[in-house]
């Protein structure tokens, strides 16, 4: 994976860093994080779109569209 993230770590970081890397794939109107929940997770865009919101109870806010490619989100 090129991802300018991880262009400092040396090379055993990375390999190791991959080792433990998963690939989750995830469909569109699938919600990744929840809000006041805490995750121990990062996720990193490598294809898609990502949208950012506030769901309210009778609303939603929009925040924030993410779409290049490297975008850490955690």
């Amino acid at each position: 994976m090129n991802i300018d993230y991880f262009r400092d770590l040396s090379t055993e970081s990375y390999e190791e860093l991959i080792f433990i890397m998963k690939t989750e794939t995830f469909q569109a109107g699938h919600h990744v994080f929840q809000q006041n929940k805490y995750y121990n997770k990062i996720f990193i865009l490598v294809n898609g779109e990502i949208e950012l919101f506030f769901a309210l109870k009778n609303k939603d806010i929009p925040v924030e569209t993410i779409s290049s490619r490297g975008c850490v989100l955690n």
